[in-house]
């Protein structure tokens, strides 16, 4: 795996890192599977559920072209949907949610955070310095949440206020 930052991040969180991105140059949001793939091109997350942990998020600066797969047809759930091969060479970082709502129900010890990661391989000039600077704005904005341990887990604002509504500020 090439780099990665871990957080914990509400729909709200999310909705400010998509501004963010957004502001900070042209993307695509391309879901994990869809139906068709004219729909495995999106404007916004759906609602957390099996279809919606992760999502990938093209920098329209940078080349690429999406080479698109299909599930076969006898895999239940998804079976004849269609996904993209290629979202981890090219110039897209990979984004998993955050379950929310399993966040809240755990102790930190038990969860599995959201996070944003590119691939090593992806040596387009200029990306890492837009992957850093989207490091630097999670970093800015979140908490983390495990400054003694070497894999810092950073909560964002609203995850955090509900994190704290739950009374497990002190674990």
């Amino acid at each position: 795996m090439g780099r990665h930052i871990a957080f914990a991040a509400s729909p709200v969180d999310e909705e400010m890192l998509l501004q963010f991105l957004r502001e900070s140059t042209d993307i695509q949001i391309f879901a994990l599977f869809a139906p068709s793939k004219e729909e495995l091109e999106v404007d916004q997350f759906s609602a957390y559920g099996p279809n919606a942990t992760k999502y990938s998020i093209w920098n329209k600066k940078y080349v690429w072209k999406p080479i698109y797969g299909r599930v076969s047809p006898e895999v239940e759930g998804n079976g004849g949907w269609y996904f993209i091969e290629n979202h981890a060479q090219g110039p897209v970082l990979s984004l998993t949610r955050t379950d929310i709502d399993g966040f809240l129900d755990k102790d930190l010890a038990v969860h599995r955070f959201g996070g944003i990661w590119w691939g090593a391989y992806n040596r387009q000039v200029g990306f890492t310095k837009w992957f850093d600077s989207v490091v630097r704005w999670i970093r800015k904005h979140g908490q983390n949440l495990s400054p003694q341990s070497s894999g810092a887990v950073y909560c964002l604002p609203d995850a955090l206020r509900l994190w704290k509504g739950k009374d497990h500020a002190n674990e």
